[in-house]
């Protein structure tokens, strides 16, 4: 079985194309859930409390601050035992090994339309879409993972059996044979 702590996760480089610049509305605006942010360092994790005027969130424990994770393995445990994880980029990047660990791990994920998201995701099946920006469809879809023990094990079934596709060879040579034709 899956775990499903009482928290969702966002990691990832700390940089606007990733989503951390509208982080701050998404956490406001979900009431009644938790989240673990995974950064670097202590510095750049209270910078970003700051600059956000969050302080209050990390004193009532709605945010917890993670950094200086020694191995991979300690990541991998945060992500594991979350509730769901965050992909909230806003434009098609490149990179998305977050994205493909946290489906490995059978975990919901919450991403906007955009980029590889587009092509893999599928609503309410192997995770939950938004359009680009809309924060309130975002937080929507943040809250029904929280409050729907049902939609969070078919998500991470969904999440897993997409993992599992995605590793297969046949889905790269499609893709590619896509691309290259």
């Amino acid at each position: 079985p899956v775990a499903h702590g009482d928290y969702f996760v966002m990691a990832g480089q700390y940089i606007p194309a990733k989503g951390w610049g509208v982080l701050p509305e998404i956490i406001k605006n979900t009431s009644g859930c938790k989240f673990k942010l995974i950064m670097r360092n202590a510095k750049d994790a209270f910078a970003f409390i700051e600059q956000h005027d969050l302080n209050g969130y990390v004193e009532n424990g709605t945010i917890e601050l993670v950094y200086y994770l020694e191995s991979h393995r300690e990541l991998l445990e945060v992500v594991a035992n979350s509730r769901g994880v965050l992909v909230p980029s806003l434009y098609a990047t490149t990179g998305e090994f977050y994205l493909l660990e946290a489906l490995g791990l059978a975990k919901p994920v919450v991403v906007f339309r955009t980029g590889i998201h587009i092509d893999i995701i599928k609503h309410e099946v192997n995770g939950m879409i938004s359009q680009v920006g809309d924060i309130e469809e975002f937080c929507e879809n943040i809250i029904k993972i929280n409050q729907d023990e049902e939609l969070r094990r078919n998500l991470s079934s969904g999440a897993k059996l997409l993992f599992e596709e995605l590793l297969r060879e046949s889905y790269f040579q499609k893709a590619a044979l896509e691309y290259f034709n």
